[in-house]
């Protein structure tokens, strides 16, 4: 697990509203405080209200997607590898025997079957969460009074994982991996 993405979970078990240490943010923080307060958002019954937790905990889940597609392009090149070593002539089974060229060959088809099914199941999880994400944002019930006073009293928690997620985009110069 990465140290951005602990500390993003870290971050998300705070309290959304009474967060007092917003590092980049105080004008944010004192501007929601604000509003929090002349709303009353801190009584019982609005911090209870929380229409984006389900969407945190699909971001959470879909932090990897990166990852997901990263692992899925390179997937792609070894069934394309794979191929390769079946279809071309010469190539790595000509290296075999001709007596276990036969079973290497069978062998080479059971990898390439089995990383077409990993690959494939990669790429439904990433999409399935992307699209239970925005089915759920698109379910926020946005003229209720109720939820917009629970989407307020969360707002600090979901601007903070935004910026985490945007920072964690941004890497520093030193953090840059050289060009291949």
């Amino acid at each position: 697990m990465s140290v951005r993405l602990l500390c993003l979970l870290v971050l998300l078990g705070t309290p959304a509203v009474s967060a007092d240490h917003l590092g980049p943010h105080p004008d944010i923080r004192r501007t929601l405080e604000s509003v929090s307060d002349m709303l009353e958002l801190r009584k019982p019954d609005v911090s209870g209200v929380q229409p984006f937790n389900s969407v945190i905990r699909s971001i959470n889940a879909c932090q990897s997607l990166e990852a997901y597609q990263v692992m899925n392009a390179t997937l792609s090149v070894y069934v394309r590898i794979f191929h390769s070593i079946l279809r071309r002539t010469p190539s790595l089974l000509d290296l075999a025997p001709p007596p276990r060229r036969a079973h290497l060959e069978q062998n080479i088809i059971k990898l390439q079957h089995k990383t077409k099914q990993l690959r494939d199941h990669l790429q439904r999880r990433a999409s399935r969460c992307a699209h239970d994400a925005l089915d759920m944002l698109t379910a926020v019930k946005m003229d209720d009074m109720t939820v917009q006073k629970g989407a307020l009293a969360q707002f600090l928690e979901v601007y903070r994982m935004a910026f985490l997620i945007g920072s964690h985009n941004l890497a520093l110069p030193s953090e840059v991996p050289p060009p291949l």
